[in-house]
């Protein structure tokens, strides 16, 4: 009797459900599709950001140049514009062994030059610093478009399981308990989170990987690597969860002789 009331649905009345319904659960796999997919395609933004400024720099270079100069743009463009030939920005790779701070405080001494000097690691170190609050924003669009996914898991699970009160009351009436029943339908819905993250990680690795994006000094690529595919695919499981969690519960809660005379 124990085992009764402790015994699972099988693995296969889950599915079975899924493909009852091809249009509900086609339309909710395409819907979780695309918000996984978003997901990858900010998650790959921040990624490609931090890698570009990571490892862009060697220490042997320096950047000098000209105290009037906070302008980046393409050269032949500003010269043509402003009618200049001369630079206003100069890169030095230093002789192996030389010390890159000796033009530093060249700059520094010789103030009639009007130059400032700054080593190109120093330099992207302090673009890291610069872009921190676009890495912050990019985060709370995650968790925007997270959150748009779940309210759209809410909306296809609740129609799903509006229509199935009767046979879940009957599946309680001939012994299966509650839980038996909620993790049953928290499968159908990992099932369909799982196949979305499945599909828009595949997008996401041959449409979206390598894409170039522009940002203030030049571009850099989108990488959906190995922890991106972790964050999206993760976000996308969850979504699974908590949009079948609170449907399961609100068809759960009424007895099962209401539920029978459910229409």
């Amino acid at each position: 009797m124990i085992m009764f009331r402790w015994r699972l649905l099988p693995w296969e009345y889950g599915v079975r459900n899924l493909l009852r319904r091809p249009s509900r659960s086609a339309l909710t796999l395409g819907a979780l599709t695309i918000v996984v997919l978003l997901v990858f395609v900010v998650v790959g933004f921040i990624r490609g950001l931090e890698k570009s400024l990571a490892v862009s720099g060697d220490s042997q270079v320096v950047l000098v140049y000209s105290l009037g100069s906070e302008l980046w743009c393409r050269l032949p463009d500003l010269q043509q514009a402003l009618k200049r030939q001369d630079l206003s920005l100069v890169a030095l790779l230093m002789q192996p062994g030389a010390n890159p701070n000796g033009v530093v405080l060249f700059c520094k001494e010789r103030v009639n030059l009007e130059l400032q000097a700054i080593v190109e690691t120093a330099y992207y170190a302090s673009l890291q610093k610069h872009y921190q609050p676009v890495r912050m924003l990019a985060w709370l669009v995650v968790c925007l478009i997270a959150g748009a996914g779940v309210f759209t898991g809410l909306n296809m699970m609740y129609g799903a399981v509006a229509g199935r009160i009767r046979k879940i009351a009957t599946l309680q009436a001939v012994g299966y308990r509650r839980r038996a029943i909620l993790l049953s339908l928290i499968q159908e819905g990992i099932l369909l989170a799982a196949t979305a993250s499945l599909l828009a990680g595949l997008v996401a690795q041959f449409w979206i990987n390598g894409l170039a994006a522009r940002f203030t000094m030049g571009a850099f690529t989108l990488r959906v690597d190995g922890m991106a595919l972790l964050v999206g695919c993760g976000i996308g499981l969850l979504l699974g969860i908590v949009g079948a969690v609170p449907p399961a519960i609100k068809a759960l809660r009424p007895s099962v002789a209401e539920s029978l005379k459910a229409v």
